[in-house]
This record gives C-alpha cells, sequence and structure tokens, in this order.
C-alpha cells in the first residue's frame, strides 16, 4: 500500500480526519476566520474519493425536515457568493402527490421555490406527461454542481492560507488523555494536536473507536448511479427531476441521462461494490412511474455511499465525552450542497465563535444516548 511521502508537522492546533466536502469545507473556513495549526490528513491517494466523489453533483435545497432546508439554502446561497459558478442553476422539480410533507415545507419558503401544477411541470419537461405524480415543487435556484471545482476552491483556499494538505496519511489512533484529545498517529508520523475534527464520512465510527468512544447511530446506505449514452428526446436544459413520492431521480448529463431509483442499502463503510439488482429496481419504477423512461440503455453504473444518523439530520459539533474531539458527520448525502454552511458552522464552534444555540443543539452527537 502506498503512503504518504514527505513530512507532517509534529504539531498542530486542528487534525481533520478526512479529505472530502465535510473536511474540506471545514478546514476553508478555519483558515479565512483566521485559524492557523490546520492539518486534514486523507487516507486515500486523492481527495473527495468516496462519497463525495461518487454522487449526483446535485444542489437540492428543499427536504423534508424545515430546519435542513434552512441550512440547505443558506449553504447555496453562500456557494453562489463565492465569484465561481459552481452551480448551473437550472432548477430542479420535485414530483409530489398531493399532502406530502414536503410541500408544506416548500410553501413555507415562497421566496425559494413554489407549487406548481402538473401541466406546468410537463411544460418544462415534456416527457413527464405520463408520470405518476399530482405537483411539482420548482426550485430555480438548484441544479447540477461541479463536484470538482468546489472541492478544489475549499482545498487550494484552505491551503493558500497556510493548512497542511496531506494524502496517503491514514489515521492509525487517536491520542487521550485524561479525558482529553492530545494528538493523532498517522502512517507519516505523531500529530499532536489540541483538535480532532472527525469529517470521515461513512468511516465515522470507525475514528471514534480509535478514541474509545462509542459509536454515535450512524449507518451507511449504498445507493446506484445509472448513466446512458446519448438520448434524442433529452433536452441539456431540463431541470433535474426527482420523485419524491416513489424514490427515484434523473438529471441530463452528457446528453444522456444520469438516473437514480434512490435505493437504500445498509453496508459497510468499505462496499462501494455495485449491485446489479439495482438496475432490476430502476427498471420497476420506471415502468410503473415514469414510462417514458423504460427499458431506455444504460451505459455503465457504480454506488456511492450515503451516511446517516438515526434521526436523519447532520452530526456537528464536540463530542461530550471526549474534550476536543470534533464530529462532522452523517451528512445524509448533502454533503455537497450543504458543504459551506456546515464547514463554516464547524469552524465557529471549533473556535468558540458564536453560533445559534437552536443549531448548536439541534446538530450536537450530545443529542444522542450512548
Amino acid at each position: 500500500m502506498r503512503r504518504f511521502e514527505g513530512s507532517l508537522p509534529e504539531e498542530a492546533e486542528v487534525v481533520i480526519v478526512g479529505g472530502g466536502f465535510a473536511g474540506a469545507a471545514t478546514a476553508y473556513y478555519l483558515s479565512l476566520l483566521g485559524a492557523s495549526g490546520i492539518v486534514l490528513v486523507e487516507a486515500s491517494d486523492q481527495f473527495g474519493a468516496h462519497s463525495s466523489g461518487k454522487n449526483a453533483g446535485m444542489a437540492r435545497q428543499v427536504i423534508d425536515d424545515p430546519f435542513t432546508t434552512q441550512i440547505l439554502k443558506e449553504s447555496v446561497a453562500i456557494i453562489r457568493g463565492m465569484g465561481t459558478d459552481f452551480v448551473d442553476e437550472r432548477g430542479s422539480l420535485l414530483l409530489c402527490k398531493e399532502g406530502a410533507t414536503i410541500l408544506s415545507v416548500a410553501r413555507t419558503h415562497p421566496s425559494l421555490c413554489k407549487v406548481i401544477k402538473k401541466c406546468d411541470a410537463v411544460q418544462m419537461v415534456r416527457i413527464l406527461d405520463t408520470c405518476d405524480f399530482d405537483v411539482a415543487i420548482f426550485t430555480a435556484t438548484d441544479g447540477a454542481v461541479d463536484i470538482s471545482s468546489l472541492l478544489w476552491h475549499y482545498l487550494k483556499g484552505a491551503k493558500k492560507r497556510g493548512v497542511t494538505l496531506a494524502r496517503l496519511a491514514t489515521v492509525k489512533e487517536v491520542l487521550t488523555e485524561d479525558g482529553s484529545v492530545i494528538g493523532v498517529v498517522t502512517e507519516a508520523g505523531l500529530i499532536r494536536c489540541k483538535v480532532v475534527v472527525n469529517a470521515a464520512g461513512a468511516f465515522a465510527n470507525d475514528v471514534a473507536k480509535m478514541a474509545c468512544l462509542p459509536e454515535l447511530p450512524l449507518t451507511p446506505y449504498k445507493r446506484h448511479l445509472f448513466a446512458t449514452p446519448p438520448l434524442p428526446f433529452v433536452v441539456d436544459s431540463w431541470p433535474f427531476v426527482w420523485d419524491v413520492a416513489h424514490g427515484f431521480y434523473f438529471k441530463p448529463e452528457c446528453k444522456g441521462l444520469l438516473l437514480s431509483a434512490c435505493d437504500e442499502t445498509p453496508t459497510t463503510p468499505d462496499d462501494e461494490k455495485s449491485d446489479p439488482q439495482a438496475l432490476e429496481l430502476l427498471a420497476q419504477k420506471m415502468k410503473e412511474h415514469c414510462p417514458p423512461l423504460f427499458n431506455i440503455p444504460v451505459s455503465r453504473y457504480w454506488a456511492g455511499l450515503r451516511t446517516f444518523a438515526s434521526d436523519k439530520r447532520f452530526v456537528v459539533g464536540f463530542d461530550p465525552l471526549l474534550q476536543g474531539f470534533f464530529w462532522v458527520a452523517g451528512l445524509e448525502g448533502h454533503g455537497v450542497t450543504a458543504s459551506a454552511k456546515v464547514g463554516e458552522i464547524a469552524a465557529r464552534m471549533i473556535l468558540g465563535l458564536d453560533v445559534e444555540n437552536e443549531i448548536v443543539n439541534a446538530l450536537s452527537p450530545a443529542r444522542f444516548c450512548r
């Protein structure tokens, strides 16, 4: 196995474990707020190698939970204000049945989205004419995200302000003494530090166990994505379409479509192997709920992981059982969209700056009994 080539600092203020969106955005905002002595370590040979690089790259702001919707809304606004077009803003259509919980959430954000009739949704995406939904939520500022550019915006910005970035630097142990973090042992050596940020995605509980902490109720779920070859009926300017009632989505990509059947299979953090049965699930859902996409050709497919907390809210905050151990985990597949706001919240908490009590309490790992 290849290992980190070079030297890591022997001492740091903060060591961030994980080089995906959670870790990169936290490093970025720590540096932006003036922190120094920050080291980000990633076990893989590239940053964003796991969930951060294997997702559909969509900014979706409206979900069933009003609290998380507000975070996503604020995060997209921050990303749009960064000065580069990371989100293409083609918009989104969320297909719903009457009475769906998400409709009540949408109606509390009239400046963000609007509930439209089926006929209006069909005017935007013609193939929806025979699909199984009653109304749709249209969010104009949603869209496809350039995930590589956004991730590297965080990483390059952090590095420019003095953050040390290290790939192939697997963490083997989190050192503690008298109830506090004192350092981490990596394959490249020991780094003494005051704070360890656990941004390890599906591996977050593995990092916690290195610190002899009990696990949080975090579960990785496998989800598949399918890419088609170019299709003659696809219009590049379509918004992405997400059927929240039946669980599937699609978006234009490379003159074809990128689709998912929104499968959720509990699995282990290292299991990203694709399953042919997921293709059968996609075909079944298309046949029943979106006939124009039944039996379309698929050129390739792959699996990625999304990690959920048991209450389906993000986990951001210091662990009450170990001083200096900070969680940024359980981002539920919203890591791309939420990255800016979550990174800012995490950095402010770590530095002891003001964060609204409602946010602190809602995201704290202390909400779980262990």
